[in-house]
C-alpha cells in the first residue's frame, strides 16, 4: 500500500474517524484505525463496536491495500507533520510516513483482525443537515448519564406523519424539539439515539462538505438494529439503545398560572456570573422573579454571595426557585432566539423555557429545594 495526500485531508478524516475509536478497550485493534486503500480513495475507519465513523480522504494511490495503525499515535504524527503532501507507505505489518523532511515508521496491526463495517438496512430518508444537527444539539445536554437508566442514555427520535420528534431528559430536565419535515416515513420511527452517537453528529453534520453527494441533506437509513448516516465522504453507524424510552409526555405539565418574559442572552450571562459564587457542590442558584425583574443570587458558606437582577415582564405572584446553575445554562444555552418565556407552577414543580410563541422546542427543569 503507497498513498500521497494532503495533510489537511488526511488530518481532517483521522481526526472524525478517531471520534469513534475506544480509549478503554481490552482489545488491542480497537485502539487502531483501519486504512483502506482501493479504487482511488484512501478510506479511514474507526470503532467502538457500537459506534463506527468512516471517512474517504481524497489522495493519489499508487498502490492498494489495508492496515490499521494506532489512532491516537498516528493523529499526533500527521498533526505535527508540515503542510503539504504525506507520503504513506506500508510493508508488511510496518508504515512509513514521510512529508517534506519528516520521517516516522509506525508499527499496526492486519486488518483482518479488524471488525467489519456494519450492514444496515431498512427505512431510507432525506433529512435536512442543518436542521437535524440544530435538533441534536438543543436536546443532547438533557441526556442522562446514568448508566442503570439506560433508555435515558441517548435522543428518543420519534416521526409522527411528517414531524420529527426528539426528546432527551434524565429526570431532572427535559429538552423536547420538533420539526416539520418534507418526508414522511412509509414505516414507524421510534429509535432511540446513542449520545456518542448524537455528539458526533452535532460536530460532523457542520462540518461535512458532502463531496461525495447529498448538498445540504444527509442520507439516513433506520434500521432493527442499527442507524446509518450518509453524509458523502463520511458515514457514521451506531447501534441503538433497545428499549422503551420513558413516557415523557407524563412530565410536561399541561398549564402554568405564572409566566415571565426575559431577555434570554442577558440572563445567561448573569447566571453564569453570579454563579462563581455558588455552592461547588449544590451547584444551586436562587432566581426571585417579580414584577419587572429576576433577581439571580447565589452564595457559599465561608466565601461569600454574588446576586444581580435581571430586566423582565413577569405575570403572578412573587416566586423564588432554586435551580442547578450548570443545567439552568445549558437549557439558556439551547436556544437561538433572544426573547425567551419562563413558564411557572409553583417553588417545586417543574418549569418550562420556551421561545415566545414557539411551542417546537421547549425544556423542562426542576427546581431545587431551597
Amino acid at each position: 500500500m503507497e498513498v500521497l495526500c494532503a495533510k489537511k485531508e488526511l488530518l481532517s478524516a483521522l481526526g472524525a474517524a478517531s471520534a469513534a475509536v475506544s480509549r478503554r478497550s481490552t482489545l488491542p485493534a480497537l485502539s487502531n484505525l483501519l486504512l483502506e486503500a482501493v479504487q482511488g480513495k484512501l478510506s479511514v475507519m474507526g470503532t467502538d463496536l457500537e459506534l463506527s465513523i468512516k471517512c474517504q480522504s481524497e489522495g493519489n494511490i499508487l498502490s492498494e491495500g489495508r492496515i490499521t495503525l494506532p489512532s491516537q499515535k498516528f493523529f499526533d504524527i500527521v498533526r505535527e507533520l508540515p503542510e503539504g503532501e504525506v507520503m504513506i507507505k506500508v510493508e508488511g505489518l510496518s508504515a512509513e510516513i514521510t512529508c517534506e523532511r519528516a520521517n516516522f515508521r509506525l508499527q499496526g496491526m492486519g486488518a483482518e483482525e479488524y471488525p467489519t463495517w456494519p450492514t444496515v438496512e431498512g427505512q431510507v430518508l432525506r433529512l435536512p443537515k442543518a436542521t437535524m444537527q440544530n435538533i441534536f444539539r438543543q436536546t443532547i445536554f438533557a441526556v442522562s448519564e446514568d448508566e442503570t437508566r439506560y433508555t435515558m442514555n441517548g435522543i428518543c427520535m420519534q416521526m409522527e406523519g411528517r414531524k420529527l420528534i426528539c426528546v432527551a431528559t434524565d429526570g431532572y430536565r427535559l429538552a423536547f424539539r420538533s420539526e416539520e419535515l418534507a418526508v414522511e416515513p412509509s414505516g414507524i420511527i421510534d429509535i432511540i439515539l446513542p449520545a456518542k452517537a448524537a455528539e458526533q453528529l452535532v460536530k460532523l453534520l457542520g462540518d461535512s462538505p458532502a463531496k461525495g453527494g447529498g448538498g445540504d441533506e444527509v442520507e439516513v437509513t433506520f434500521g432493527e438494529t442499527h442507524i446509518l448516516w450518509d453524509l458523502g465522504d463520511t458515514q457514521i453507524a451506531s447501534r441503538l439503545i433497545e428499549g422503551r424510552f420513558p413516557p415523557y409526555q407524563e412530565v410536561i405539565p399541561s398549564e402554568f398560572p405564572f409566566s415571565a418574559s426575559v431577555d434570554r442572552p442577558l440572563l445567561q450571562e448573569v447566571v453564569n456570573r453570579v454563579a462563581l459564587m455558588a455552592d461547588e457542590r449544590s451547584r444551586q442558584i436562587i432566581l426571585s422573579f417579580s414584577e419587572d425583574n429576576i433577581e439571580v443570587k447565589a452564595s457559599t458558606a465561608d466565601v461569600g454571595e454574588g446576586r444581580e437582577t435581571v430586566p423582565c415582564t413577569y405575570k403572578g405572584d412573587p416566586m423564588t426557585l432554586g435551580y442547578n446553575y450548570i443545567f439552568l445554562s445549558e437549557t439558556l444555552k439551547s436556544f437561538d432566539e433572544d426573547i425567551i418565556t419562563v413558564d411557572l407552577i409553583d417553588q417545586v414543580k417543574q418549569g418550562r423555557f420556551s421561545a415566545q410563541g414557539d411551542e417546537n422546542h421547549f425544556c423542562i427543569l426542576m427546581p431545587t429545594k431551597l
